[in-house]
């Protein structure tokens, strides 16, 4: 049996038809029925896995108790199993504790029972879990009652499961249901370090220049898979970046933008009479304080002001009162961040690109990436 060399296979060594999936086998090489010589096993991202349980997995009954909850889930059934959606009992979960409360959500740290699917057991005959998961429970506060916002953001995490550590967005394993007031629930992952404004608050000193481009450029590859599926974040701050486990080398190490509660699509004409403003003040654009529409050069404006945070460890206006003032002065373009003594030049110019009050003259995400 030859190893695997790039996207040959490891049986006859022929280079494979591009299928978009690292598979080990050629598909004249997986193993077939001898009756009917159909393909018995199928790759499923984590493993082959026989016919018969993938379709049995594919219909797996979902019961949320709501129609359109449950056909969002189901609508990541053909997913790999890591990447698809489940409707989990609360009961899964043990040592539940608070860890945050925000104005639309109180965030829980818990031990999923059963955890996520990592792969399938040819000799078990079962699909591998990662038992007693580290996991993060969303309760969106007065969403027992389905409101726009929680589909809106379930909408969301469904159109960016696949691949989501690539696209560095922040991975769901599923939907729950708080008991006490049957608010909804998104199941998350953890990430160890918590938020760029928790991490900065506690590590700054120790975070090198190395560390500020790895964030960057997780950071903007995240907004980049955002804006090219034509959605506005609308809510970029640091406590919707989170930081995983430095010390490892793999995609848990990864920097990941979460809450896409407030994002929408960029063609969304539904607030152009009464434009709301979502966020944190020193991270909104001027011309949405100015009550004008979000787009992606807002995404922008609130990157340049991360980028900020990560040279000098702080929040912008850390030192003034968010308040009508500060506002007025952004808009009027007296209020911009003293840009620190060490930050490099190429940073320095791409930040201020960034922060510019004209929204035309600021990059597009695919010009910083680039």
């Amino acid at each position: 049996m030859q190893k695997l060399v790039k996207d040959k296979c490891e049986n006859c060594n022929k280079i494979q038809q591009p299928t978009g999936k690292r598979n080990k086998l050629c598909n004249s090489c997986q193993p077939k029925c001898a009756s009917c010589k159909k393909r018995k096993h199928l790759y499923m991202g984590v493993s082959y896995v026989p016919i018969v349980i993938y379709t049995q997995f594919q219909n797996v009954s979902v019961s949320s108790g709501n129609q359109d909850i449950d056909n969002l889930i189901k609508a990541t059934h053909n997913n790999q199993p890591k990447f698809r959606l489940e409707w989990i009992p609360f009961e899964d979960f043990t040592d539940i504790k608070q860890i945050g409360n925000g104005g639309f959500s109180e965030i829980y740290a818990a031990t999923w029972k059963k955890g996520k699917i990592t792969g399938w057991s040819e000799k078990g005959k079962r699909f591998n879990r990662n038992e007693n998961q580290t996991v993060v429970l969303k309760v969106l506060k007065d969403s027992k009652d389905i409101n726009s916002t929680f589909l809106k953001e379930l909408q969301n995490i469904v159109k960016s499961q696949p691949n989501s550590y690539m696209r560095r967005i922040i991975q769901c394993y599923g939907v729950s249901q708080f008991p006490k007031t049957n608010d909804y629930i998104f199941v998350m992952s953890y990430m160890p370090n918590g938020s760029l404004n928790d991490y900065l608050s506690n590590n700054f000193k120790d975070v090198t220049w190395k560390m500020k481009l790895d964030f960057l450029r997780d950071i903007v590859t995240g907004i980049k898979w955002i804006h090219q599926n034509k959605i506005i974040h609308r809510d970029i701050h640091d406590g919707n970046i989170l930081i995983g486990n430095l010390e490892s080398n793999g995609p848990d190490s990864n920097t990941l933008i979460a809450d896409l509660g407030f994002s929408k699509p960029a063609n969304d004409e539904s607030e152009n009479s009464d434009p709301k403003i979502y966020g944190i003040m020193p991270y909104i654009a001027p011309e949405v304080l100015n009550k004008k529409q979000y787009s992606f050069s807002s995404d922008i404006y609130s990157l340049g002001m991360i980028m900020w945070e990560l040279t000098s460890g702080n929040r912008p206006f850390y030192d003034r009162a968010y308040d009508s003032q500060l506002a007025l002065d952004i808009c009027a373009k007296i209020s911009r961040p003293i840009i620190t003594e060490d930050t490099p030049q190429c940073w320095a110019i791409l930040m201020q690109k960034c922060w510019q009050s004209d929204p035309l003259k600021r990059p597009t995400i695919n010009e910083i990436y680039d």
